[in-house]
């Protein structure tokens, strides 16, 4: 397991309206790893607030595309970023990174 750590930006609700559409230059994140982020992210949830918090599914996840980054070596290579959605409307952008070595 690799260290990691998230930036989470505010985003106005409007923004929940693009949801599905990925931004013109932003590859895809590869299916296996959106599907193991969404799984970890579960698992945490149901361990912290069980199982009747995930059923009512307050929270909605988008994988929105990954951020090809140009640094110097033992930088992050790149930046996953997620829509995340509360039922609320709220919303914010979720965009992990591998730890710099």
């Amino acid at each position: 397991m690799h260290a990691a750590f998230v930036l989470l930006f505010a985003v106005t609700p409007d923004a929940v309206l693009a949801q599905g559409r990925r931004p013109v230059g932003l590859p895809s994140i590869p299916e296996e790893i959106a599907e193991s982020y969404r799984g970890r992210l579960d698992a945490m949830q149901q361990r912290l607030l069980g199982e009747p918090y995930l059923l009512t599914r307050r929270l909605t996840r988008t994988a929105v595309g990954r951020l090809v980054l140009h640094g110097p070596p033992g930088d992050p290579p790149h930046a996953d970023i997620h829509l995340v959605v509360h039922k609320s409307g709220a919303a914010v952008w979720e965009v992990w990174l591998v730890a710099p070595t």
